[in-house]
């Protein structure tokens, strides 16, 4: 009897097991990469300064949440990177791009945005189509900068616009 119960457990063992084959091996799964926005701008800085950026997310833009950047002055241009938080997809971005009241002009050469790998916005595209100047930022003819007016309701900033927020829903 002992024989025919370890003779039937046996075979309901190897049975059960199928035919070797994993159903994880069978199944072709795409592995998913999170979003990772970052925006690089080009500017020269002369004095201590953070830049933030507002993103919109779901239609409303996340004031409460800026994305902060210490910059430090120099009179040599830099490329100052700003990540994002990893998982967001953005659907449209604002930059402050002065909190120290004492930075008169900023120069910015351009503003790049990436998504990973994946190039949204070029240095070489012109970043006036896709940022417009809030109405706390001029432009200066002579010295080719942006002027900062500081005490305003908002921070000096750029916007982004219609058109970078095409970009960016691609």
């Amino acid at each position: 009897m002992n024989k025919i119960i370890l003779v039937s457990l046996i075979s309901f063992l190897l049975f059960s097991c199928g035919d070797g084959t994993k159903k994880d091996e069978a199944i072709d799964e795409k592995v998913l990469v999170a979003d990772q926005f970052s925006v690089t701008i080009n500017g020269l800085y002369l004095k201590d300064d953070v830049i933030s950026i507002v993103y919109k997310k779901d239609g409303y833009y996340l004031s409460g949440e800026p994305v902060e950047k210490v910059v430090k002055g120099s009179e040599l241009p830099q490329q100052i990177t700003i990540d994002l938080p990893k998982g967001e997809k953005i659907q449209n971005l604002s930059i402050n791009l002065s909190t120290n009241k004492e930075q008169n002009e900023i120069g910015i050469t351009g503003i790049s945005i990436k998504n990973n790998d994946k190039v949204i916005l070029s240095d070489s595209d012109n970043f006036t189509t896709y940022f417009l100047a809030g109405e706390f930022v001029s432009w200066n003819e002579v010295t080719s900068k942006y002027i900062m007016k500081h005490g305003g309701k908002f921070p000096p900033a750029m916007g982004g616009s219609e058109q970078l927020e095409a970009l960016l829903d691609n």
